[in-house]
């Protein structure tokens, strides 16, 4: 594993959000990112099974991950309504046998286009740099999310290649360590 776990899942904060561990109370909030069905398409979830379906399987892979010690993804509650908006996180992606840490965000469509996206993302990625020893960080996006794709170029990643991702087309975009220290100085 690159770097420690303990730290990340305890949580932490941003300007607008709260960042913190999900739980089981989410669940029910998170089913509405599942009636979104444009979004799905991008992560791979093209089927008819219910939201509230998809929700607890996702939540429950975040939860193993959590008992597992690693990365996960983490819920993004908005400071001022204090509601769940969305989830994001760092996750351990293999890329050609590799193990590399790869950040990652959904938004719920009624909060989106307000910055919540760009803000945890920024939040990932500067966590990764500050806070373990990998030399870069990716992001992984279908090609036609042209808004994730957006994200990630102004957080400073940089496509890489085409490849494949739950059998959709995708694109990998990395941000190296070296290139972070520079955009921040």
């Amino acid at each position: 594993m690159i770097g420690k776990t303990a730290d990340y899942l305890k949580g932490f904060e941003t300007e607008r959000l709260i960042i913190r561990k999900l739980s089981r109370r989410d669940i029910p909030v998170w089913a509405e990112f599942f009636l979104d069905k444009e979004s799905l398409v991008y992560i791979g979830l093209a089927d008819d099974r219910l939201a509230c379906d998809h929700s607890e399987e996702w939540v429950d892979r975040q939860f193993r991950r959590y008992r597992k010690g690693e990365y996960g993804l983490l819920a993004l509650v908005e400071k001022e309504s204090m509601k769940l908006i969305g989830q994001g996180g760092i996750i351990l992606m293999n890329v050609e046998q590799e193990g590399e840490l790869e950040l990652g965000y959904h938004i719920i469509s009624k909060y989106r286009a307000r910055g919540y996206a760009t803000e945890a993302a920024a939040a990932f990625r500067d966590y990764i740099f500050e806070n373990t020893k990998a030399d870069s960080a990716i992001t992984v996006i279908n090609t036609a999310n042209k808004l994730s794709i957006r994200v990630s170029e102004n957080l400073g990643f940089v496509r890489e290649k085409e490849t494949e991702c739950m059998n959709m087309p995708s694109y990998l975009y990395r941000l190296t360590r070296k290139q972070w220290k520079e955009e921040r100085s």
